[in-house]
């Protein structure tokens, strides 16, 4: 899943709850609950972000550190197309 899908995916999860709530009004039309959605779709990423590996030896840390690496750069696209939106 590219970063834009992740991103979009991501929101709608969280726009679909706010809607459910009842945030949708007339006056606002959509716009408590898309930024809402976004608000709640950037803490996720940045608790995704915010994890580490546990306790690994040296040498499993060494191999991971090319996917970590991907992950991140990953989940930071993510994050700027969250607010692209």
């Amino acid at each position: 899943m590219t970063a834009i899908e992740k991103a979009i995916e991501l929101h709608n999860k969280y726009y679909q709850v706010f809607e459910d709530l009842g945030l949708y009004t007339v006056l606002y039309q959509d716009t408590l609950p898309n930024k809402y959605a976004k608000q709640c779709a950037l803490l996720c990423v940045d608790e995704i972000l915010k994890t580490k590996v546990g306790e690994l030896t040296e040498e499993e840390i060494e191999c991971l550190k090319d996917i970590e690496l991907f992950t991140y750069r990953y989940w930071q696209e993510v994050k700027k197309e969250i607010k692209e939106l």
